[in-house]
């Protein structure tokens, strides 16, 4: 009689998990599971904010600078999408966040940068970049 308890709480915390990873839910700790479902090639692509100066010289907006950064590069993909004030809100406060002044730049670039690992997964080349976007300040 007492059965069904241990089985409902084992097929409902298993359905669960399945339900966050399938909708990519972020429902943590059950999000946790995405840390871990990558795989590691020689080759990685990815997504670069670069600040484009009036005097031609380019800063990138690196996002392990600040904590800040870190966890918004993951709205890179939708800058394009947004509407020109949004996107001008988002660039500004990434601007800001990486204490590079606006009134110094020209326009931000996103670039996709193509990488190949090296000896160690530690060491990493660029190969090709490509700008994707872009916005005139």
């Amino acid at each position: 009689m007492t059965k069904w308890i241990p089985r409902t709480v084992t097929y409902g915390l298993a359905g669960l998990t399945l339900a966050v990873c399938a909708f990519k839910v972020e429902a943590w700790p059950l999000t946790s599971a995405h840390m871990f479902t990558s795989i590691s090639t020689e080759e990685q692509v990815k997504l670069e904010l670069v600040a484009v100066g009036k005097d031609a010289n380019r800063a990138p907006i690196s996002p392990g600078e600040t904590e800040v950064l870190e966890f918004t590069e993951f709205l890179y993909p939708d800058l394009p999408d947004q509407n020109p004030q949004r996107q001008h809100e988002m660039v500004s406060a990434w601007l800001e966040v990486a204490k590079i002044p606006a009134e110094d730049v020209k326009s931000v670039v996103l670039e996709r940068v193509w990488l190949e690992m090296g000896e160690t997964s530690a060491d990493w080349t660029e190969f090709e970049r490509e700008q994707v976007w872009e916005l005139q300040l």
